[in-house]
């Protein structure tokens, strides 16, 4: 049976097929389905948004989505190479969700295909003008039908972690604009070091996380590095109406991730030549003060270093045992902004929660590097060393940490840990 192109309301439609590939598998694993539409009389493009405008106007939507998601399924099944367990995106239309109008669309449609729900990727989008009500009782129709779903457009409008809790989505699509942000906005280095921890938040709750609209070569190194699971954009594969090949967007990807490799190999090496200084010496002082005990003293050399912020003492509950040495008063420092002058003391802190004091407690006697973070005595990235010892005035064990002034470059710190491996020896 040859492909549909049905016409509605003086529009022609057809289907384009965008690919959507995995940075792991490095091939394309599904097709978003994208309506397409030209007007019978003029041949001028119609814009979709133009066109579902169109067909809720005129009483039309219904009709309209039953058409698109045909024609979308039936494009899928013609227009592959050779069958595959491949994935096909379709879109539901918002104000559909909210009237509750979607039943029983997809099922006609994939019964007489002969397609399985469990090919389907069902795209949600909030309706601004309705709760999360009908969002959760879609989300349980097309599971039922044995679909996945994804939350559309996240980090936008309506689409937030609460949508994220409730829903449970199989896969997150994050708003194009995320990455436009990234690249072009005056605060993207700071998005940029943001964007990895949004994803390993998405995929702690359980879900995929794809990242649409790349464009460039620089949006698609940044995804990368957030380490999302799909990508999808113009830099990979344009959407297509004709003929697709399963190897669309593949080159594209493997030169990204040839210079995401190298990148990031080389970015491990210049990491450990810059902090290695700070080791050696954080090293020298914790040997002193295993034997001396006296930390003041065992410090003098290190706190000279530029980027040293603050050497200190934990016991083994994570408290801080008397107070923090810093660098001299007349030296510059990231705590010197009187704006931060109340989180500056940590006499009887508590640093339980920190990583570097977990890891290096269950390693003792092996350094610890910790990835950069936010600083809790002021708004400053810092990396900690940290190094657990036994006492040899009683037994017990402490952990004996330096904070130092991180770098401010985008992709300072995200392969140190990784670099240093678990730890290294004493």
């Amino acid at each position: 049976m040859p492909e549909p192109k049905p016409e509605l309301f003086g529009v022609r439609l057809r289907s384009a097929l965008q690919p959507i590939l995995s940075l792991s598998h490095r091939r394309v694993i599904g097709y978003e389905g994208l309506l397409r539409g030209t007007d019978t009389s003029t041949d001028a493009f119609v814009p979709p948004g133009q066109l579902f405008h169109k067909a809720e106007s005129i009483g039309a939507l219904t009709s309209l989505e039953r058409t698109s998601q045909r024609l979308h399924v039936e494009s899928f099944h013609h227009r592959l190479p050779e069958p595959a367990p491949m994935w096909l995106f379709l879109n539901v239309s918002p104000r559909l969700i909210s009237e509750e109008s979607y039943r029983d669309l997809l099922p006609e449609v994939l019964e007489a295909r002969g397609m399985a729900g469990h090919q389907i990727v069902v795209e949600l989008l909030e309706d601004g003008d309705d709760g999360s009500r009908g969002l959760a009782e879609a989300v349980t129709y097309f599971r039922e039908l044995g679909c996945l779903v994804a939350l559309d457009d996240f980090g936008t409008g309506h689409s937030n972690f609460q949508r994220l809790w409730e829903l449970e989505p199989d896969l997150v699509k994050l708003d194009r604009s995320l990455i436009v942000r990234a690249t072009e906005s005056p605060g993207r280095n700071k998005l940029r070091r943001i964007l990895p921890n949004l994803v390993a938040l998405i995929h702690e709750a359980g879900s995929l996380v794809v990242m649409e609209g790349i464009e460039s070569e620089d949006q698609a190194l940044i995804a990368m590095d957030a380490d999302v699971d799909f990508v999808q954009g113009f830099h990979f594969a344009y959407p297509e109406t004709g003929p697709v090949s399963r190897r669309a967007g593949v080159e594209p990807l493997r030169q990204v991730t040839e210079r995401f490799t190298n990148q990031a190999l080389a970015s491990v090496g210049q990491e450990q030549a810059a902090i290695q200084p700070y080791v050696r010496s954080f090293l020298r002082a914790a040997i002193h003060l295993q034997g001396s005990g006296d930390l003041e003293d065992s410090c003098r050399d290190l706190l000279g270093l530029d980027r040293v912020q603050r050497c200190y003492l934990l016991n083994e509950r994570g408290e801080q045992v008397g107070p923090h040495l810093t660098r001299s008063a007349d030296e510059p420092s990231a705590q010197s902004d009187p704006r931060h002058r109340p989180l500056v003391d940590t006499v009887g802190g508590t640093w339980l929660r920190r990583p570097y004091f977990r890891d290096a407690l269950m390693e003792p006697r092996r350094l610890k590097v910790s990835r950069p973070y936010l600083s809790s005595t002021g708004s400053h990235v810092c990396v900690t060393l940290s190094v657990a010892e036994q006492s040899r005035r009683d037994g017990s064990h402490y952990v004996f940490c330096c904070d130092l002034l991180w770098w401010d470059r985008p992709e300072a710190g995200r392969h140190l840990a990784a670099g240093f491996g678990a730890g290294s020896d004493r």
